[in-house]
C-alpha cells in the first residue's frame, strides 16, 4: 500500500506533466509510466530492503 507521501509524489507529478503544454499525450502518459515504474521498482523497493535490515540489525533494549 503506498504511503501518504508517495501518493503525494504521484499526485505532483501529474499535475506538473499536465501543465506542460509543449508534451504530447503520449509523451506525458510515458513520462509519468516511466517515473511511477522507477519509483515503485527501485525506490519502494529499496526501502523495504532497508526498513527489513534495520529491523533485523536494530539492538533489542531489555529491562
Amino acid at each position: 500500500m503506498p504511503s501518504r507521501r508517495s501518493r503525494l509524489i504521484i499526485f505532483a507529478q501529474n499535475i506538473y506533466f499536465e501543465n506542460v503544454p509543449e508534451l504530447l499525450p503520449i509523451q506525458r502518459e510515458f513520462y509519468l509510466t516511466m517515473l511511477t515504474e522507477r519509483k515503485e521498482k527501485i525506490l519502494d523497493y529499496s526501502l523495504e530492503l532497508l526498513m527489513e535490515q534495520e529491523q533485523h540489525t536494530s539492538p533489542v533494549l531489555e529491562m
